[in-house]
């Protein structure tokens, strides 16, 4: 005997059930052999729970249930019977007296669908209400011979009448990946969503029954708030209470995200062969957990030494829902330091301990979040999850900015910096201002020390006077900005150059009236005429009248 599962559905109604011969029988009344058997052919169990669903004649559309009973020897006949309980009482509430709903087929002849004489008889019912319609409940048939059944028919298999359509019970988000199941009805399938990428992939439509998958209509069950579908696929066994709708990922965290769905009449059909009756904009509700997006080092004292790390989050945590201690966060190889660690809407600041000294481009190999310690308020991650990829955000040390005169009108810029600089043309921005203004970049620059990369830049000028370099930008390879509007000022021009750089030598010296000393320089064809020679530090020309 089947047996018959608790559905959640409105409180059945006890009423009377008939079952209609398709046709005619026989009324032959040959034994049935001690080893009858009695089986469902149609419809069938589809999702496996032991029950076949069918519908009455009050649902409008009532099913034709088929059996198939092994008679023992051919032309053998059967007596079959229905039963609202199934205990085949002698009570005529049951039906067991009522001519109307008992009824004996013989093997091989009317109202045997195979026609064939084989031990084996195959009838088919239509399931019907008569006058009291059947609006829910289970449905029992046995066979056996017309004396016996009031001891209990041989074998019997139970039905369950539902005339009600499913309806959704909830609608759940997930960030969980490609889902498991089978694609049906359509869709293409052709994304890999991430698990704990902080995006949702997943609505879960659960229904308050098991619905058949084969008669889904992925065409018309769509999704709004922006939301695309990849494919829409059965639950974790076919034929169940769920369907998966498995979505496009948006590219932005969105775990706090609730779209709604529509669903179009007949767009899914239960066991029993109740349409949907559609629904507009039942939105879902977060069932997807705060996760880390990405991760970034941080020198916020600006010492030189990456101390904690700035983890975005896929939505704003509860802190009365959420732990954060010394488990919470892990970092490989770099302990953390748990007690000074912190979560506030939707970022995190972990601290790390042991990293090197004076080098802002260390980074972290892995940094994981421990499932059970971040929640939404309602949501929490059921087990950890790890980033691999942690990024450089500390910013770069500029230990000097210098501004010189090597000669005449021209200015010399300098940068020392801790970390070594990117090699984009905005890694480097410095604004040089007085009579004239220029903007100097990266390309202008030459490196022409490590320890601290040096950075320099001359630059000519149209006019003397006194100039101001400041520090725009000094970027990492990462593109963090260590610039603070760093300066220096000088002079060029008007003889600004013989500083430190450059010398002036005046080689009209001896006494007066006297001859000058020949060293000095010559005038061809006049070997006691003398000329004054003039030498700067950082040329090496000399002037000859």
């Amino acid at each position: 005997m089947i047996s018959h599962t608790r559905r959640r559905k409105a409180a059945f109604f006890v009423v009377v059930v008939l079952l209609n011969i398709v046709g005619s029988a026989g009324m032959s009344g040959l034994a049935v052999a001690e080893e009858t058997t009695l089986t469902v052919v149609s419809p069938t169990d589809d999702n496996g729970d032991g029950t076949v669903e069918v519908r009455s004649a009050a649902s409008g559309s009532a099913s034709v249930v088929t059996v198939a009973a092994d008679v023992g020897e051919a032309g053998d006949a059967g007596t079959f019977a229905v039963d609202r309980d199934g205990n085949f009482s002698t009570t005529n509430d049951q039906g067991i007296t009522d001519g109307r709903r008992t009824v004996t087929i013989t093997d091989g002849g009317e109202g045997d669908d195979d026609g064939v004489a084989n031990g084996k008889i195959r009838a088919s019912f239509v399931v019907d209400g008569g006058a009291a319609p059947v609006t829910g409940g289970p449905v029992s048939i046995g066979v056996d011979d017309g004396e016996t059944l009031t001891g209990g028919p041989a074998a019997t298999v139970t039905l369950e009448v539902d005339n009600d359509g499913p309806g959704i019970e909830r609608v759940t988000t997930r960030d969980a990946g490609e889902a498991t199941g089978l694609v049906i009805g359509g869709g293409t399938d052709d994304r890999s969503p991430v698990a704990k990428n902080g995006q949702i992939d997943q609505l879960v439509v659960e229904f308050n029954e098991a619905i058949d998958d084969t008669t889904v209509m992925a065409d018309a069950v769509t999704v709004n708030d922006g939301y695309r579908t990849d494919a829409i696929k059965t639950g974790s066994t076919a034929n169940d209470e769920r369907i998966v709708i498995e979505l496009i990922e948006s590219g932005t965290p969105d775990t706090d995200a609730t779209p709604s769905i529509n669903v179009s009449s007949g767009a899914v059909v239960d066991e029993a062969g109740n349409p949907f009756a559609g629904v507009t904009e039942y939105e879902a509700v977060d069932g997807a957990a705060p996760v880390m997006t990405s991760a970034e080092t941080a020198d916020d004292d600006r010492d030189g030494t990456v101390e904690e790390l700035d983890v975005n989050l896929s939505e704003p945590v509860a802190k009365a829902s959420s732990t954060v201690d010394e488990s919470t966060f892990e970092s490989e190889p770099y302990p953390v330091e748990g007690a000074t660690s912190s979560a506030n809407g939707e970022q995190a600041t972990v601290d790390i301990a042991d990293t090197p000294r004076d080098n802002t481009s260390v980074t972290p190999e892995t940094v994981s979040l421990a499932g059970d310690k971040l929640s939404d308020g309602t949501n929490e991650l059921d087990s950890s999850q790890t980033l691999e990829d942690v990024e450089d955000g500390a910013q770069p040390v500029v230990e000097d900015v210098s501004a010189t005169n090597p000669r005449g009108n021209t200015a010399r810029v300098a940068v020392e910096s801790q970390e070594k600089l990117g090699t984009d043309s905005d890694a480097l921005g410095v604004s040089l201002g007085g009579n004239e203004t220029t903007d100097l970049d990266r390309d202008d620059f030459s490196k022409v020390d490590s320890e601290p990369h040096t950075y320099e830049a001359t630059q000519p000028l149209d006019s003397a006077g006194n100039y101001t370099a400041t520090l725009n930008s000094a970027r990492d390879a990462a593109g963090n900005n260590g610039a603070a509007s760093e300066s220096d000022s000088v002079t060029v021009g008007d003889g600004a150059g013989l500083g430190p750089e450059s010398t002036a030598t005046n080689a009209l010296s001896g006494p007066t009236g006297g001859d000058l000393p020949q060293e000095s320089g010559s005038i061809p064809g006049d070997p006691g005429s003398q000329v004054p020679t003039a030498s700067l530090g950082d040329s090496d020309s000399t002037a000859t009248r």
